[in-house]
């Protein structure tokens, strides 16, 4: 009956703390909220002569990484010689969503961690230039 008694005049005293609580909004309304950054380019990977795939690196280790975006299309132009010729055999493959990877994790969207995101690219047998499109911003985690 004590502890009843002792809940009912703790749960009373507390009944007028959640008012000093700040709102959400009055707190982080003066954040900043950073700009997107959109990148446009493209990468070739050649097979043969040991080579790797190219590495595109987004981001740095002490910001928080958000991705709105990653799209690319990967194209591959091939020829040959017949006739006095040429004949030209392009392959193209689209992807509406790519994902970046960041130590580890794959994103197609959203927050990421902090750290630096590497761009991933599906690894075809045959010469491919990569043309990508990604729209991601960084948090600094100041406010």
């Amino acid at each position: 009956m004590k502890k009843v008694i002792a809940l009912l005049m703790i749960s009373t005293m507390l009944a007028g703390c959640t008012e000093a609580i700040p709102d959400p909004e009055d707190v982080f309304s003066e954040c900043p909220t950073p700009d997107w950054v959109r990148v446009d380019e493209e990468v070739t990977w050649m097979q043969g002569n040991n080579s790797t795939m190219p590495i595109v690196d987004l981001g740095n280790d002490t910001m928080l990484f958000q991705l709105d975006y990653f799209t690319y299309t990967a194209s591959h132009t091939s020829f040959v010689f017949e006739n006095n010729t040429v004949v030209f055999d392009n392959t193209t493959f689209e992807s509406k969503t790519g994902h970046v990877n960041q130590n580890g994790l794959y994103i197609s969207d959203g927050y990421g961690t902090t750290g630096s995101a590497i761009l991933h690219f599906p690894d075809f047998s045959m010469n491919m230039t990569y043309d990508y499109v990604v729209r991601y911003r960084l948090w600094d985690g100041s406010c």
